[in-house]
């Protein structure tokens, strides 16, 4: 009779039925009570952060993290990842009603396996080179990097976090802050 499907979710926070048509929302917990909307950040803010793409333990799966800059916690639902901007833009949609917290990290797994969960993209990362790409519903772009041969165990990704500045990192940090670029390793890429 009712249902609703939904992505990654925030701690303390919660979905729920907003206005005369019922949609659904990001909401403060109310038990009990009418339901009442969390105020959300701005999308077009996000960074691709960092990046693994030739696992091998403790991080064998590819992943992608997203960086949340803003204050606010940013809804994400409806956004697209690739890694084929010009071939294939809209090759991953980020399910509905999933969020990436308030000055937080979202780690979503490179593996080809959606059915895995709603943070399981529908690709892997390509270790030779490649690009990653962010676009908004109309696929407009948020932000976007293309990256050479990677190393295996070693993650790219930004620092200090959000920054133009991309360094290796020997131990990968998916969804905690990068460590700052003097203690990782060489900057090689230049932010298109």
């Amino acid at each position: 009779a009712d249902s609703v499907v939904f992505g990654t979710q925030l701690t303390d926070l919660s979905i729920g039925r907003i206005g005369d048509a019922g949609t659904w929302m990001l909401n403060k917990p109310t038990i009990g009570a009418a339901n009442v909307l969390a105020p959300t950040g701005d999308p077009s803010k996000l960074k691709i952060n960092e990046w693994l793409a030739s696992g091998a333990p403790p991080f064998n799966a590819d992943f992608v993290e997203l960086y949340n800059p803003d204050t606010l916690p940013t809804p994400l639902g409806g956004l697209y990842i690739t890694d084929n901007m010009t071939g294939w833009p809209t090759h991953h949609q980020i399910a509905p009603l999933s969020f990436a917290p308030a000055a937080g990290y979202i780690k979503l797994v490179a593996d080809d396996d959606t059915a895995a969960g709603g943070n399981h993209l529908a690709f892997q990362l390509d270790a030779d080179r490649g690009e990653i790409a962010l676009l908004d519903p109309s696929q407009k772009l948020i932000d976007y990097l293309y990256y050479s041969t990677q190393s295996t165990g070693v993650s790219e990704g930004l620092s200090p976090n959000g920054s133009d500045t991309y360094t290796y990192f020997n131990l990968p940090t998916p969804g905690l802050a990068n460590p700052d670029a003097g203690q990782t390793g060489v900057v090689n890429l230049a932010k298109f």
